[in-house]
């Protein structure tokens, strides 16, 4: 009995292939503030102005002002403009992205440096358990991209966040492992600063699951402290596209039984502005060697969003094998989009790996849990390891 898994889905990092079409907004100027505790609210403009509950329902202890704002994402953002302009100095903090709340508060000097041994870490965990966190930073975007497709392009946040832009409310993301990206055209400004706002939603209050789920008695690790950050933990880009942009691309591997040949599919996301005809180009290229092959199709690409699928069979694959089992062979597969002049409308690069992964059933073994072998490219191999 053998579990087949021949197919691997690759998300890739995206990574800009035209600097001159892309605003890379990292860097120290970014300004975090925390939300203080339910005994200690301060999410007002003057203190005692105007308080709100964990869902927004705004209320006001000594005007009506504010009393439409409940349950306004919108009308939350301005607010925090608002405070920022007003408390700029006293409540917000200089950082740095990629980075996290954590990061933030030791460049600070909010909390002392964590010493594990010295249980100090765990003012830092403290000083930021059940508080959401707020990131701001402001920035120019080049008058020349006033006719372009303008994308918010997040390749990691940890773990849950809304985003702002300029007041107006763009979206929500979940997940650490996956990009966070929109779509920003009508809410940027080209001669006026630009303002970006995150909420970072707090852990979660009720983790007694995870305590309880453990199945040995806990041990002391000084290499896995009960820290977990939350923030910009990877780049931000403002990416500006000629009338059409891939938004995602999907790679998948398929080995046959010899494994003389790999099947390699794609699968692209694509939106665009107009109707056009294009040419596309798929070119698969090893690390290791000069290997390559490549495909060209002539397509009209529709307007909206609408998805490409195509298929390339490389012979003679370079295998991809778990560390100290064989070397780890990478692939680039580049996909480029070409208008009817030749001129390069989009590009998209991804690297990946070419392995077969199945699961066996170990000889003799009786229903007991986990009898379970790892099978790599048709080779039985004990995993050790993992904390």
């Amino acid at each position: 009995m053998r579990i087949d898994d021949t197919i691997v889905d690759i998300r890739p990092q995206w990574v800009p292939w035209d600097k001159d079409l892309c605003l890379c907004l990292n860097g120290n100027d970014w300004q975090m503030f925390q939300r203080k505790s339910e005994n200690n609210k301060a999410l007002s403009i003057e203190r005692n102005v105007m308080d709100y509950d964990t869902e927004y329902n705004i209320i006001s202890t000594r005007t009506k002002k504010f009393q439409s704002y409940a349950k306004d994402k919108n009308a939350v953002a301005r607010l925090f403009f608002d405070m920022m302009k007003i408390k700029k100095q006293k409540e917000w903090m200089f950082c740095s992205v990629p980075g996290s709340v954590q990061t933030a508060i030791l460049e600070n000097e909010k909390a002392p440096v964590p010493i594990y041994h010295s249980l100090n870490i765990q003012s830092l965990q403290t000083s930021t358990i059940n508080k959401e966190s707020w990131f701001y930073k402001s920035f120019q975007v080049p008058l020349a991209w006033k006719s372009k497709i303008l994308r918010l392009h997040f390749e990691a946040v940890d773990y849950e966040a809304d985003f702002f832009l300029n007041g107006n409310y763009i979206g929500s993301h979940v997940g650490h492992f996956s990009p966070a990206e929109f779509e920003v055209s009508k809410y940027v400004k080209f001669r006026d600063y630009n303002e970006i706002l995150l909420r970072i939603h707090p852990f979660p209050e009720d983790r007694s699951r995870t305590a309880r789920s453990a199945i040995f008695k806990n041990q002391i690790t000084d290499n896995t402290p009960a820290v977990c950050p939350l923030g910009i933990s990877d780049d931000v880009y403002l990416i500006a596209s000629d009338r059409l942009y891939i938004k995602d691309l999907c790679i998948r591997t398929k080995l046959n039984k010899d494994f003389s040949t790999a099947e390699i599919q794609f699968q692209l996301s694509i939106n665009s502005e107009y109707s056009l005809k294009t040419e596309v180009e798929y070119l698969i290229r090893s690390q290791q060697n000069n290997q390559s092959t490549h495909l060209k199709k002539a397509k009209v690409i529709d307007y909206g969003e609408s998805e490409l699928y195509e298929c390339i069979f490389l012979t003679d694959p370079q295998l991809w094998w778990p560390n100290g089992s064989g070397p780890q062979n990478i692939y680039v597969a580049d996909v480029i989009i070409r208008d009817s002049e030749a001129s390069i409308l989009e590009k998209y690069s991804a690297k990946f790996g070419i392995r077969k992964l199945e699961m066996d059933f170990n000889e003799g073994a009786k229903e007991i849990p986990f009898p379970w072998t790892f099978v790599i490219n048709g080779k039985k191999i004990y995993f050790k390891g993992a904390g």
